[in-house]
């Protein structure tokens, strides 16, 4: 699947304008609220169908919300455009308005299996589904589509993961008794879902009205290509961990021990795989590209990427919480990380420039990180020997390498970072080594 999808960006990269990301950036606005709210309403549903709870009439009041933000997103798709300058949005935004239905339909046969344990029927089912995203978007591109390609793979993708995954969770359902119950559950769970958007695609609203197309447009794919390896860990993370949390519900304080765990084994793993791409993403820009991409999204695709380990230890908290049934803590989480991506990407715009956005924003997701262990119990000492190696050996390969160009810039800086990363591995890491054997003998 990452082979596929890197292969998308590639071909976009290379037939898409600046301004013609800017355009679809735009529209992740709206993907990001249908994606977040399925995230939330799929640990509520988890937490309801575990407590033996009729989960169906959430889910049903959340299908109507749905309708009626699908339709108003469509119908409002020309003043929005407008609205942010980009009349180019419009037909992407109306093609994305449709996912939203079968976006957040999907929430509960997703449910349905997460409650069974059954995350690998559930893994292949999405892997298939963003396998034929990514198909359909070359495809599309290499047919003359331009920014509409993507949104038209978006829509592919929600209304393939439904289907797929309903098909698998058997005839119940579909079952909607009660439709009209469970207000107070819902509100939680929309406004939770409302703050995951803002967390998703918060930083595209604020930029689109402030900053030029093609800016936007460099920022957003400097974001896409570093989150893109992000996907396997996050997925885990949501699938994986809220099943696991569900089960320690009623022992706290083992919870907040395999959540330290699992926090130093997601930064120490991400921040090596990060420091890697910190290390070749700009060679890959120059060889891949061949440098269309300049004017700061390398050193934007950097500073995320250094970034991003800490936003995700809020994944693991957020996971740890939602499934102790502490959905107000996990809201609270939610809107701390959107207000990081939304505060970060509001400075940068005041300096200017993707690059400028970038660091802003990667700034924001290590204040978040460090609020994210404190509120949930942890350490950040162990957090911080846990990112060293990787953010030491991104630091001496980024250096050693500015002079040179191309394969050589990549190869110099892979080796350097291999040496450095190594050596204090062996040095400082053999805790968080240790953690993450403890921790996949739990699993």
């Amino acid at each position: 699947m990452r082979l596929v999808g890197f292969v998308a960006q590639i071909v976009a990269g290379n037939l898409l304008l600046a301004e013609e990301f800017g355009a679809y950036a735009v529209t992740v606005v709206l993907s990001s609220i249908a994606a977040a709210s399925n995230s939330t309403l799929r640990a509520l549903l988890i937490e309801r169908l575990a407590s033996g709870d009729d989960a169906a009439p959430t889910w049903a009041r959340a299908l109507v919300a749905s309708a009626v933000v699908s339709i108003v997103a469509f119908t409002f798709a020309p003043q929005f455009s407008r609205l942010v300058s980009n009349p180019a949005a419009e037909t992407p935004l109306r093609i994305v308005a449709l996912s939203v239905i079968p976006t957040i339909a999907a929430a509960y046969p997703a449910a349905v299996l997460a409650q069974r344990l059954a995350f690998a029927d559930e893994s292949r089912r999405l892997l298939v589904a963003a396998v034929g995203r990514h198909g359909l978007t070359i495809g599309l591109l290499l047919m003359g589509f331009r920014a509409e390609a993507l949104a038209w793979a978006v829509l592919f993708d929600a209304v393939v993961r439904f289907a797929l995954l309903a098909h698998r969770a058997g005839r119940h359902v579909w079952s909607v008794r009660g439709a009209f119950t469970s207000r107070r559950a819902l509100a939680v769970t929309a406004l939770a879902g409302l703050a995951q958007a803002a967390a998703m695609g918060g930083d595209y609203l604020v930029l689109a009205p402030v900053v030029e197309p093609d800016v936007l447009g460099r920022y957003f794919f400097a974001f896409t290509l570093t989150a893109a390896a992000t996907q396997p860990i996050t997925s885990a993370t949501t699938s994986v961990l809220v099943g696991s949390f569900a089960k320690l519900a009623d022992r706290p304080d083992r919870a907040t021990a395999v959540a330290q765990d699992a926090m130093v084994v997601s930064v120490l793993a991400t921040s090596v795989v990060f420091g890697v791409f910190a290390v070749v993403v700009e060679p890959l820009l120059h060889l891949v590209w061949g440098g269309r991409w300049g004017d700061g999204t390398a050193v934007a695709a950097i500073a995320l990427s250094l970034g991003l380990p800490f936003r995700l230890l809020g994944d693991v908290a957020i996971a740890r919480h939602q499934a102790g049934g502490a959905f107000g803590r996990a809201s609270v989480l939610i809107a701390l990380n959107a207000i990081s991506l939304v505060v970060g990407a509001a400075f940068g715009s005041v300096i200017g420039g993707a690059a400028a956005i970038g660091v802003a924003v990667a700034v924001g997701f290590v204040v978040y990180g460090a609020i994210a262990v404190l509120v949930s119990g942890g350490s950040l000492g162990g957090i911080l020997l846990a990112v060293i190696p990787g953010y030491a050996g991104a630091a001496a390969g980024l250096t050693f390498s500015v002079r040179e160009v191309g394969v050589e810039q990549g190869a110099l800086g892979l080796t350097v970072f291999a040496l450095v990363a190594t050596s204090i591995m062996l040095l400082v890491g053999q805790g968080s080594l240790a953690r993450a054997k403890s921790l996949l003998g739990r699993a």
